[in-house]
């Protein structure tokens, strides 16, 4: 009898397979990049550098109006109905309406942030102005990204930045090393603006060559109302995904000092290794559920869940065993300041691995139409972590930040699997495991 394979496992395995690689390859230079910043800039200057990109990051979700995510879930469905002209019409709609926003968003935060003299993070704010100008590339780049990824173009859809925009900061970081140059925040935000453009210059020919769709023009007025709706839940979700991910950084710049900021935002990027095998894996999985979804096919679509949860815990627990028997080695690499950070570490490992061995959560919901479900559940987990970290932060310093951030992932992560078990009466996560 011949062995027929799942096409659904062989695509997860091949799209996976591809993102590991190509986002490992992303986070080793990144981890370097950060190395090199950490060294070049010390403690304080590194935590100005972060908390300006946490900071324009905020400003970058409300600028994609969600169309970065939810062009994942229509490129995914229209492509599986053969839908092309409609497609084409999406995306004209969807970069117009991202451009506009981001322009709009970009000045208004120029023009703020070019008044304040006192604010006692900068001392001079034209690090932050940088990260203002660059909203609306990093938004049509999120958009493109969105784009190939519904297509399931995973080497389209992530090598311009996870690999050439790292490449060209590194390179940058050594001109300038070589040069004699000293590094302030500064300067090194300006290196990464060159990077940020230069990548998103490459990625959208890269793109163009690659669009699989008919670029006529039509018109589809009654398909508007529904991408902008279904758009700016996304939207909500990524701010709220935000609130969750970057409150306790931000909510750190204002309570500690800069160095003990920079300590925190190295032990919160080390202790992101853990959950990169998730994110790695969904890539390829996101578009996968809208189709299967579309095509109600529901029992392979919690066959895909459990090979995307395995590969997610295997991976998690590997590392995360790494990191707490390795951490103050690992955060020596950053100079010898951030070694105090070890305990914040552990607690940040333990909320990442959380993450991980739930699964996909987050997907499942949004990419099967119970966007809003994920949308009240992220509105709990942010309310929680800005309170957590409020009460924590003060009286328990780094360490704080992390036990409040561990809470509120063990939170949102138990009321998301319960609506997926619910809603959709599929398990994920560990869960699936033993389904």
């Amino acid at each position: 009898m011949k062995f027929s394979p799942n096409p659904n496992a062989v695509t997860l395995l091949s799209g996976s397979s591809s993102a590991v690689i190509i986002r490992s390859a992303g986070i080793g230079l990144s981890s370097v990049t950060q190395v090199v910043l950490a060294r070049q800039l010390g403690a304080a200057q590194y935590g100005i550098f972060t908390f300006a990109l946490a900071l324009g990051a905020v400003l970058l979700t409300f600028a994609k109006l969600g169309f970065d995510k939810s062009l994942i879930r229509f490129v995914a469905q229209y492509s599986v109905e053969k839908r092309y002209h409609l497609l084409g019409e999406l995306l004209r709609k969807s970069t117009a309406f991202v451009l506009m926003s981001s322009m709009v968003i970009s000045v208004l935060a120029f023009l703020v942030v070019n008044s304040l003299h006192d604010y006692r993070l900068y001392s001079g704010n034209k690090t932050f102005l940088i990260v203002c100008i660059l909203i609306p590339p990093l938004a049509l780049t999120a958009c493109r990204e969105g784009i190939m990824k519904g297509f399931k173009l995973i080497e389209a859809a992530l090598i311009p930045d996870n690999i050439l925009r790292r490449i060209f900061m590194l390179s940058g970081l050594g001109i300038l090393s070589v040069l004699k140059i000293s590094l302030t925040a500064l300067g090194a935000m300006v290196v990464y603006a060159v990077a940020v453009i230069g990548a998103a210059v490459i990625g959208f020919v890269w793109c163009w060559k690659r669009l699989p769709v008919n670029r006529g023009t039509f018109h589809f007025p009654g398909k508007l109302y529904n991408w902008l709706r279904v758009s700016v839940s996304f939207m909500l979700i990524s701010g709220l995904n935000l609130v969750l991910e970057r409150t306790d950084i931000i909510m750190a710049g204002f309570y500690l000092e800069s160095n003990s900021l920079g300590v925190y935002a190295s032990a919160s990027k080390v202790s992101s290794l853990v959950y990169f095998g998730l994110p790695a894996i969904v890539v390829i999985v996101g578009p996968m559920i809208s189709e299967l979804y579309a095509t109600g096919q529901l029992s392979e679509l919690q066959r895909l869940v459990r090979y995307a949860s395995l590969g997610a815990v295997i991976y998690a627990t590997s590392v995360g065993v790494l990191l707490v028997f390795g951490g103050e080695h690992i955060l020596n690499l950053f100079g010898t300041d951030f070694s105090t950070g070890y305990n914040t570490l552990v607690f940040l490992v333990i909320s990442q691995a959380i993450n991980a061995f739930s699964g996909p959560t987050a997907s499942l919901l949004i990419m099967t139409e119970f966007e809003r479900s994920a949308v009240r559940i992220l509105v709990i987990g942010a309310l929680c972590n800005i309170g957590l970290n409020f009460l924590f932060i003060p009286a328990l310093g780094m360490e704080g930040a992390a036990v409040a951030t561990t809470i509120t992932v063990l939170l949102w992560n138990v009321l998301m699997l319960f609506c997926i078990k619910r809603n959709l009466a599929l398990q994920s996560g560990i869960f699936s495991l033993f389904r």
